[in-house]
């Protein structure tokens, strides 16, 4: 299974689509911030959040909660607003923007996720890819499931 998180409009064919809003004509509606999601453990191969963090009240809460749906090895790719966006401040339902170094904290390889990492979750991660273009911070990560079984 492959979720698309916080889908919107968006179609795309073999892919899950999770969406608060009705609306939207999710497969399934469901606020991301409600925890646990409605997905079993280990059970979906690619997880995809588009301008979806920045709306979100806890970033921990959702990174283990996708930590816990992934399969070991699966991929999780996310786009949000990077903190240098007029589009923060732009849209009033964003809460945060992003830094291309934010995703680094999850992962015990990089230097923040060394210094403060342990703090926030005993959920890993391995960081693959961390970009930002000035408008978006683009991350791809992949659960270290080792680390807590």
């Amino acid at each position: 299974m492959r979720l698309l998180l916080g889908c919107g409009d968006e179609r795309r064919d073999g892919w899950e689509r999770v969406d608060r809003s009705p609306r939207a004509a999710p497969d399934v509606v469901h606020d991301l911030d409600v925890v646990p999601w409605p997905f079993e453990d280990d059970s979906v191969e690619e997880v995809e959040a588009n301008d979806v963090l920045e709306h979100l009240a806890d970033v921990v809460r959702f990174m283990d909660e996708c930590w816990r749906v992934l399969v070991p090895g699966g991929r999780l790719r996310i786009k949000a607003v990077s903190w240098r966006s007029e589009n923060l401040w732009r849209d009033p339902t964003h809460r945060r923007g992003f830094h291309v170094d934010t995703f680094g904290y999850f992962d015990p390889s990089q230097s923040w996720g060394q210094k403060y990492g342990k703090f926030y979750s005993d959920r890993q991660w391995r960081l693959l890819l961390a970009l930002d273009d000035g408008d978006a911070v683009r991350a791809e990560m992949v659960p270290i499931k080792e680390c807590v079984r």
